[in-house]
């Protein structure tokens, strides 16, 4: 599964080792078994940190991260439904979850975690957010329909 880290939170989340996002922390970068997908004004966005930018590139390099196309992520977050519908100001990490088929995004910006979670712009399946440790279930199981919560997520047994 893919994840998006919204730049608000990559410090936390890639650097300092925030206990609220060991989790994802470790299945990037220990058990690589979710991948980080960036690009667009996320990826511009990475590389004015340093610390981000030098680890970003090495989980490039051993295939735990994977970098989309600039000019697809800038074109999408162009889209009329997403300049229409969007509430935050973020059409970029929308555009690409859209084009990455990432539905994990790790951000502490209520706005765009609305937009995210949005179905009429991420839908088949629906988008989820990590803000802290007890949202570890919808991180690295098999993702399953649950009708109780509308969502694609291992949430319950319904």
């Amino acid at each position: 599964m893919c994840i998006i880290v919204d730049i608000n939170v990559a410090s936390q989340v890639l650097i300092h080792q925030s206990s609220d996002y060991m989790h994802i922390r470790d299945v990037l970068l220990v058990k690589r078994s979710n991948q980080l997908v960036y690009g667009g004004k996320l990826g511009r966005e990475y590389i004015k940190n340093n610390e981000v930018r030098r680890l970003v590139s090495r989980m490039d390099a051993a295939g735990s991260a994977r970098k989309i196309p600039d000019e697809e992520v800038d074109g999408e977050a162009k889209a009329p439904l997403l300049l229409s519908v969007c509430v935050s100001d973020d059409q970029h990490i929308i555009a690409l979850a859209r084009i990455s088929g990432a539905r994990i995004l790790c951000s502490e910006d209520s706005d765009l975690c609305k937009d995210f979670k949005n179905p009429r712009l991420i839908s088949n399946p629906r988008g989820n957010v990590y803000k802290r440790g007890s949202h570890r279930p919808i991180v690295g199981q098999k993702c399953r329909y649950c009708k109780k919560h509308r969502t694609m997520l291992p949430c319950c047994d319904s």
